[in-house]
């Protein structure tokens, strides 16, 4: 597994969902989840995105039909016009991104 690409999903979820509505205070830093360093072992980063996906469980059952049309703005989302936009968008890069890695194990495998 390519811990970049886990790492980008943590900073994915954590910045759009978790610091933009929900206002956890989660400072996006793009540039590290793709850098040479690499946080830790494969178990510290999957318990990383674990805790981003519980964030945004728990922020999507705090949404209803008068959220979720509400104009939303981040770094990065100029082309979102709401919320649920924003989570749709994050849903689907979040698909993306597990393809890849899939396809990363699978590969890997095969050698």
């Amino acid at each position: 597994m390519d811990e970049a690409l886990v790492l980008h999903l943590i900073g994915n979820l954590s910045y759009y969902i978790g610091a933009e509505i929900e206002g956890s205070g989660y400072v996006r830093d793009r540039g590290a989840e793709f850098g040479e360093v690499v946080s830790g072992s494969k178990e510290a980063s999957l318990a990383g995105l674990d805790a981003a996906v519980v964030e945004v469980i728990r922020s999507l059952k705090n949404q209803n039909e008068t959220v979720w049309p509400q104009a939303y703005s981040a770094k990065g989302a100029d082309d979102v016009p709401d919320r649920f936009s924003m989570y749709l968008r994050c849903c689907v890069r979040f698909h993306h991104h597990i393809g890849q890695m899939t396809y990363i194990v699978k590969a890997w495998a095969q050698n």
